[in-house]
């Protein structure tokens, strides 16, 4: 579509926003390790919304780009609804495995490309006389059919997977997994197709239901509230990953006699091998290790210490980082590089773990160790 120049004032927080994107698809999968596969879908899905809206403002707004490179916008919008399910599958079910089918993703926005790439045949006072007569205006009605049924398609499917995660979960121990969150991203996909479809009535049938509505903004509101919901996760890596916790029904004997067996190994395992100095260290890869499903560990750690993986994991890290001030490391290394050597990978999750558990920062830990 023939884009409608921004005001600069619109145009510089759009800017940001795509430059705030940019840097959290780089950080997620370098920093965040603990569910890679579905942190790698966020950041395509980062990654495609950062480029839209790098496109639309160097080329409506700042004119950078030749007018018809508009039209690529769309290839992205392909993408952020395919892979928003990919995360919602990668992270509430992360036990599942890769299918054929996901590479399939990527064949409209790359048949688009494609399309958006034959157009440039055309100059650009040719291309302006092509769209004043209307010349596209089947190709592009139909583009834009297939992209909304395309998006409602993976929009469903990725509410399915919520809805069937909250049932699943429905009855477990008071750790619940906190991804309300995921609501605000089905929210914003929804909201920013409705929007397209309004801009849409406008521009193809001159049906005009807000005075705005000639401004191509409708797919830039996705990734903004991406962005927003993407620094929450990153102040709480647990948002990152999802575990599933054990539910409130009787436990047989046979059950608790695994269940016991199975908590031996495993703190004979974490004390013997200081797997919890792994910063990468995941729950099915500790799950491998110890012979057992991610799936039987979860409900274990839920069970027996009524927390979950990633704080159970916390726990050993800081026992052995209040063994190291007890023998006066602090003293050779920053408190940092000590809480790094058991296994944080973050400052800010080291800080908060600490404070939660002792309800004092480390160095007033260190204070109360040194009065007489």
């Amino acid at each position: 579509m023939p884009p409608i120049s921004l005001n600069i004032w619109i145009a510089t927080p759009l800017l940001l926003g795509a430059i705030q994107g940019v840097f959290l698809a780089l950080l997620l999968p370098r920093f965040y390790r603990t569910n890679l596969s579905a942190n790698k879908a966020l950041s395509i899905l980062l990654w495609s919304g950062s480029c839209s809206l790098l496109l639309y403002v160097f080329t409506a707004v700042y004119g950078y780009f030749p007018r018809r490179s508009i039209v690529f916008i769309d290839s992205f919008a392909f993408l952020f609804a395919p892979f928003t399910y990919l995360y919602f599958l990668r992270l509430l079910f992360p036990s599942r495995r890769a299918t054929k089918f996901e590479k399939l993703l990527f064949l409209p926005s790359a048949v688009h490309t494609v399309y958006g790439m034959a157009l440039f045949r055309h100059s650009e006072e040719s291309m302006a006389q092509l769209v004043f007569y209307n010349a596209f205006e089947k190709e592009w009605l139909f583009i834009f059919g297939f992209l909304v049924i395309w998006t409602m398609f993976f929009w469903f499917a990725a509410l399915r997977l919520f809805l069937k995660f909250l049932k699943k979960t429905k009855n477990l121990v008071p750790h619940k997994p906190k991804i309300h969150y995921l609501f605000a991203f089905l929210l914003a996909l929804f909201l920013g197709n409705v929007i397209s479809i309004v801009f849409a009535m406008d521009f193809f049938f001159q049906v005009r239901l807000f005075s705005f509505t000639q401004t191509y903004i409708g797919w830039t509101i996705i990734p903004f509230l991406i962005y927003m919901l993407s620094y929450v996760a990153m102040g709480r890596p647990e948002l990152l990953t999802v575990s599933y916790e054990v539910k409130k029904n009787q436990v047989t004997q046979k059950q608790v006699s695994e269940i016991e067996a199975l908590k031996s190994s495993l703190e004979t395992l974490m004390r013997r091998e200081h797997l919890y100095r792994n910063p990468k260290l995941s729950l099915p890869e500790l799950a491998e290790q110890l012979g057992v499903g991610p799936t039987k560990l979860s409900n274990t750690i839920n069970h027996c210490y009524a927390t979950n993986f990633y704080d159970f994991l916390n726990r050993y890290r800081l026992q052995d980082f209040i063994h190291k001030l007890e023998h006066w490391e602090h003293q050779k290394h920053t408190l940092l590089a000590l809480a790094y050597e058991v296994g944080f990978n973050s400052k800010t999750t080291f800080y908060k773990s600490f404070k939660k558990s002792f309800r004092l920062t480390p160095s007033e830990y260190i204070d109360q160790m040194n009065k007489p």
